[in-house]
């Protein structure tokens, strides 16, 4: 059986900041940036 841990939003920010591609997160409702990762701000993506 495999149990779900959500994680917080901290954690989340975490996990998205040290992975190894560029992310960028934007709103469903009109398309704006709402997060961009380390290497997507170093990549000048946003």
């Amino acid at each position: 059986m495999v149990k779900s841990f959500p994680l917080s939003p901290f954690q989340s920010v975490a996990v998205l900041d040290h992975a190894p591609v560029a992310e960028l997160v934007s709103s469903v409702d009109d398309r704006s940036l709402l997060y961009a990762n380390r290497l997507a701000k170093g990549q000048c993506l946003c």
